[in-house]
């Protein structure tokens, strides 16, 4: 995403924060730089590898503007970046709510879009059937076809054996934790909760699994819940209050014995 941005904006509009502090008044004089600096129209500030907190969006928020000279900041966050700020949840809906704030994840392809890029990459004849093997494997998800597309170019592989070779990959228990740290799945709280609902067949609601979860409690779930909902490892189900876990997240946490890990909303 980041890499598209860069090559979508002049450079001379486009800045990268690289503070190695999560202290908000450096950020804020990193921002009051930026402002000097800019020219005429809209800066883009990019927030990837700083230990950035909500203190930091709510001082980009409060950023007083320019008649000529504007700032957009981005904030990136990956799997560990976002729980450790699920505590802070109700203030990021609230500037959400009060449109200080615009908030986007990343998601599985819609179909369209996988037919799309298959096309584009000049794999299988875009037949529905191919479209619903492929979907079944990858979930869709952008990184998964990226492993498909690169076992097909670098292994001269045909896509049906490409696909194979991933789904055996999937189910490989030694490269099932590098998958899971894919998918971000590696902090105890978020982890046991997504487990138990893959042993409830897979959904559930948050009531149902307070006081299942052994050492998680019913606020963690909640957090858990929201994390697994930001990050679409979880889709609401038919019924009121239900949650669906993702498929490809499912096959993952099957027959998995959690080891250890120990994380706290709050610490990455």
């Amino acid at each position: 995403m980041w890499s598209f941005l860069a090559q979508a904006v002049n450079s001379s509009h486009y800045v990268t924060c690289d503070i190695a502090v999560s202290d908000r008044f450096a950020f804020k004089k990193f921002l009051e730089n930026v402002r000097e600096k800019a020219q005429s129209g809209t800066t883009l500030v990019i927030v990837r590898s700083s230990p950035w907190t909500t203190a930091w969006i709510q001082e980009a928020t409060t950023m007083s503007e320019g008649r000529t000279r504007f700032t957009s900041v981005v904030f990136l966050a990956d799997p560990a970046t976002t729980w450790g700020i699920v505590l802070d949840r109700s203030t990021i809906e609230s500037m959400v709510a009060d449109r200080r704030l615009n908030s986007l994840s990343l998601q599985p392809w819609h179909r369209a879009a996988l037919n799309s890029w298959l096309g584009d990459c000049s794999i299988g004849s875009n037949a529905v059937d191919e479209e619903k093997k492929i979907s079944a494997i990858t979930g869709r998800w952008p990184f998964l076809l990226d492993q498909f597309r690169s076992l097909i170019v670098t292994g001269n592989m045909s896509w049906q054996s490409a696909l194979a070779d991933l789904c055996r990959r999937l189910n490989d228990r030694g490269a099932r934790t590098s998958y899971m740290e894919a998918f971000g799945l590696k902090h105890e709280a978020p982890l046991k909760v997504l487990k138990a609902i893959v042993d409830l067949d897979g959904s559930a609601s948050q009531e149902v699994l307070s006081g299942l979860v052994e050492g998680v409690s019913k606020p963690m779930i909640e957090a858990a819940f929201y994390w697994a909902d930001r990050l679409n490892l979880i889709q609401p189900g038919q019924q009121s209050g239900e949650w669906v876990v993702d498929p490809v997240v499912q096959e993952l946490l099957k027959d998995r014995t959690d080891n250890g890990l120990v994380d706290n909303p709050g610490a990455a």
